[in-house]
């Protein structure tokens, strides 16, 4: 969508690439799908400018999933309510999470998803998102992974996934 995220657009251009390469069994996308009055943006007492709002050209993904045929989960719609992330439905042993931003959506949907599918392992892969504040110091890196360790959530790298998937 349309939220500015410093390397934003360079993840949302690799995505495809990254999930093909990796042969999942099932890509899901998220995506922001705000009304105009939805409670996060600034102008209506939230944190962040308007971005993602329903019928517009800023809430079309930033890249072309089709080739990836991925079913995508449309969140942020209620008005009142601030949604940065929605449970993967259940199913598989492995869940990889990647894209904007990772501090907020990305971490959001991989803790949602940790907790709804208790003994599944979830991943988020640092370097296929796009943070709003990037973890670029060691104590910022540190608070991230013990923010997300108490779930079972693990930041890994693109270089330690297996090149198939077997979930």
């Amino acid at each position: 969508g349309s939220l500015a995220v410093s390397g934003g657009k360079s993840v949302a251009g690799s995505v495809v690439d990254f999930a093909i390469l990796h042969r999942f069994d099932k890509v899901y996308v998220t995506k922001d799908w705000h009304p105009e009055e939805h409670c996060s943006f600034e102008r209506n007492g939230g944190k962040w400018p308007s971005h993602c709002v329903q019928h517009t050209h800023g809430a079309e993904l930033a890249f072309d999933p089709a080739p990836l045929s991925p079913e995508v989960i449309l969140k942020g719609q209620n008005p009142e309510l601030e949604e940065y992330g929605v449970a993967i439905p259940p199913g598989f042993n492995e869940y990889y999470f990647c894209g904007i931003a990772l501090d907020y959506c990305v971490k959001e949907c991989a803790l949602m998803t940790a907790r709804a599918n208790p003994g599944a392992y979830c991943f988020i892969v640092e370097d296929m998102c796009a943070a709003i504040s990037p973890l670029n110091d060691t104590l910022s890196r540190a608070a991230y992974e013990n923010s997300i360790s108490a779930d079972h959530v693990h930041l890994i790298c693109k270089s330690d996934m297996p090149t198939e998937i077997n979930m």
